[in-house]
């Protein structure tokens, strides 16, 4: 799992946020022979600040925003640097560059989520998309926001097939096309981006596709009284208290999807398990049903590991039946660690083996309090 978008600022948010708190009550731990390495293992509750009311407000909305490779299953490749919750308008950048961004802010702009994905198993991939919602006070804020985005960067019109409330642009590469898409519908604008090398109709089939089900999903979502974004819990399952550091969200098992590397597998894995919350951080933690489902899903993922060529390493002494990987390319997530407390299961990753092993330890004991 990958979940380097935006993940910097909102642990800033969080950290500043955890300025002077305490431990969680009851979830002290006892002395371990554990190595934990310079890791924490006592409970931290984030206290609720207003700076992350946007934030928090994103990660809600993930559950509601299409994942392109639902549309197109090829663009299996997670862009982690385009994916999440949006910390604040001119975070928008990443997605919609500055000019734009300025004009989301100016039309008061209150939360956003982004997905992004590509083809892979290339240097360049054939095609990349974003499928990005953001949220407005109101309608009329929002149809002005997707007028003006348009029009600061002039381009050729195209039609999007199904849907010609969607302003549209075409820009020609040497190597195919670019195709954006703004969409206002109610307070929301929604907005795809598509670079291929294939055929215009593919971009923009593309981009009904998204569309297609990305209407119906947010219509579905119930937003937060704007008002009261400064009151959302930042940690409303308690979980987050109890991933290790520094924190990055907790999601819905269904907005947990977009930061999956096989959204598809991981949907199956998570409705066997009965996945209820997944929590971001340094870690990743699963709260599944009972610790029968914790043991269907952590088999599921190692099984996984080894279907994908991992291959199995030492695992973390101390802690019943967890499992580390050596996946062979070095990279952030080189090594993998598994394992299970009750109903969570638990995953760290790292370039080197025993700092995966300290994180998983460390994990272990965070969860032993719950």
């Amino acid at each position: 799992m990958t979940h380097a978008r935006r993940a910097v600022a909102l642990a800033a948010a969080l950290t500043l946020s955890l300025g002077g708190c305490s431990p969680v009550a009851g979830t002290a731990v006892t002395a371990s022979p554990l190595d934990v390495g310079p890791y924490p293992t006592t409970a931290v509750a984030p206290p609720v600040l207003p700076p992350i009311g946007t934030v928090l407000e994103g990660q809600r909305m993930a559950a509601s925003v299409v994942l392109p490779s639902d549309v197109d299953p090829s663009l299996r490749r997670l862009e982690s640097t385009n994916t999440g919750a949006v910390p604040d308008a001119q975070g928008l950048r990443a997605d919609i560059r500055l000019r734009r961004a300025e004009i989301a802010e100016s039309h008061g702009f209150l939360a956003g989520f982004s997905s992004s994905r590509s083809t892979e198993g290339e240097a360049t991939p054939t095609t990349s998309v974003v499928n990005l919602v953001m949220r407005f006070p109101a309608a009329g804020a929002a149809a002005a926001a997707a007028r003006e985005m348009v029009a600061a960067e002039p381009a050729r019109a195209t039609v999007i097939e199904h849907h010609r409330d969607a302003l549209a642009q075409v820009l020609v590469m040497p190597r195919g096309f670019i195709v954006e898409s703004f969409t206002a519908r109610g307070p929301y604008v929604l907005y795809q981006w598509v670079q291929t090398r294939n055929t215009l109709d593919a971009a923009t089939n593309l981009v009904a596709g998204i569309l297609d089900r990305q209407g119906p999903r947010i219509d579905a979502f119930t937003p937060t009284d704007p008002v009261r974004l400064t009151e959302l819990p930042a940690d409303p399952t308690g979980l987050m208290a109890h991933t290790l550091p520094p924190a990055v969200g907790a999601y819905s098992a269904t907005g947990a999807l977009h930061f999956e590397r096989d959204p598809a597998g991981a949907a199956d894995a998570f409705t066997a398990a009965a996945v209820t919350t997944v929590a971001l951080g340094r870690a990743t933690v699963y709260r599944t049903e009972n610790s029968m489902s914790a043991s269907l899903l952590v088999n599921t993922l190692t099984s996984d590991e080894m279907s994908g060529g991992a291959k199995q390493s030492d695992a973390v002494s101390g802690i019943p039946d967890a499992s580390c990987f050596d996946r062979g390319s070095v990279s952030p997530s080189r090594y993998g660690c598994y394992g299970t407390s009750g109903r969570y299961v638990f995953t760290t990753r790292s370039e080197h083996l025993q700092d995966a092993r300290q994180q998983a330890a460390a994990q272990y004991l965070l969860l032993g309090g719950l």
